[in-house]
């Protein structure tokens, strides 16, 4: 989900959200050098050649979202997100979503480092939830689907909630909005997209 006034230089509370920003990124950082240290990266045309066409199905799931308020619309860039979790693993799901980042910071670095911090952290947890069942699907192959079937659902719940949460914080950092009213306003009213956006990743697993 895209928030679409995330995060403005101007208004109170900058400094404190340039800080929420940095520890982010900061801890974007640790995950992807932690991955890398401890799994690598799987590398090749094959794989590339994959995480560009996810890239491009992300961009344009992020160019052409459905507005729902002044502040955030929805978009089926997260399925993208949930495939190429399960397809080619945290590290390259965390790539293709780098252009989408970029297009939706419009050229703020501030605003394009939360958006690319976001996912990397979302894609990082969910992916590494995944791959407690099973090897990514492009470079290694389950002993049966079931288990890949199940930790792409598990994954694709994680992502939305850790989404979800940041999002969340963002807000009690920048407009010192309580958790209630950010349960009303940001996750209650698209349960059902979610819901069928997870679906709809766990057919494309199939």
């Amino acid at each position: 989900m895209d928030s679409g006034s995330v995060p403005g230089r101007e208004g109170a509370g900058r400094s404190s959200v340039e800080t929420y920003i940095l520890a982010l990124a900061a801890f974007a950082a640790a995950l992807a050098a932690s991955w890398v240290y401890w799994y690598g990266v799987e590398s090749g045309p094959r794989v590339v050649l994959v995480a560009a066409l996810f890239g491009g199905f992300i961009l344009l799931s992020s160019a052409f979202p459905i507005r729902v308020s002044d502040r955030w619309s929805i978009g089926t860039w997260d399925i993208g997100l949930m495939l190429a979790i399960v397809v080619l693993g945290p590290f390259w799901a965390a790539v293709a979503a780098l252009p989408a980042a970029f297009l939706v910071g419009r050229g703020d670095p501030l605003r394009t480092t939360y958006e690319a911090s976001l996912s990397t952290i979302a894609v990082f947890l969910a992916g590494m939830v995944f791959s407690l069942v099973s090897a990514p699907l492009l470079t290694g192959s389950p002993a049966s689907p079931a288990p890949a079937l199940y930790g792409a659902f598990t994954a694709a719940v994680v992502l939305l909630a850790v989404i979800h949460a940041v999002n969340a914080g963002l807000l009690r950092v920048k407009y010192g909005q309580g958790l209630e009213q950010t349960w009303r306003e940001l996750v209650e009213p698209y349960l059902i997209s979610d819901a069928v956006n997870v679906l709809t990743a766990g057919i494309g697993v199939l």
